[in-house]
């Protein structure tokens, strides 16, 4: 380890812990391929942002923050908060959410819940592993109708009386 490497507060572990979640956020934002449509960076620079072996090349701010935006939750933000001893709440933005994607998303979560619910039945039965997929996928959805209930009530609030 270089004396650098020694002299930097944030550790290995902890940078090893920011590459797997930038990974995970990618691909659950959609993919390289896709999210660099919806960033200032190319699909082979975001799979590097991912990958161990690239131990130097990190995902950038503005870039993260695209992906987070993207991503179900935001993955990469909430790693780092983490390491840095904090935890992240939820506060309302419906002024800054686009209709239109929120109910996109919504229409998306809603054909996921369906989809896990129906593949589990293919036999007839839902086990454990089936029920947590479903579980899952419902509390998404339910996030996403919880922001557009927010978004709509907010619109609501601005129309004149």
């Amino acid at each position: 380890m270089s004396l650098i490497e020694k002299l930097r507060p944030s550790t290995p572990q902890e940078r090893r812990a920011l590459k797997s979640i930038t990974e995970t956020a990618i691909e659950q934002a959609g993919g390289p391929v896709s999210m660099q449509w919806a960033t200032r960076v190319e699909a082979g620079d975001l799979t590097r942002y991912g990958k161990a072996h690239y131990a130097k090349r990190f995902v950038p701010i503005d870039v993260a923050l695209d992906i987070d935006r993207r991503a179900p939750q935001p993955f990469i933000l909430q790693t780092y908060a983490a390491i840095l001893g904090f935890g992240l709440t939820r506060v309302a933005s419906a002024a800054t959410e686009n209709i239109c994607e929120i109910v996109a998303r919504l229409v998306k979560e809603t054909a996921e819940v369906w989809q896990s619910v129906t593949e589990g039945l293919s036999d007839g039965v839902l086990d454990r592993r089936e029920l947590d997929c479903a579980i899952r996928e419902l509390d998404e959805q339910m996030d996403v109708a919880s922001r557009l209930r927010a978004h709509l009530e907010h619109l609501r609030r601005e129309l004149p009386e």
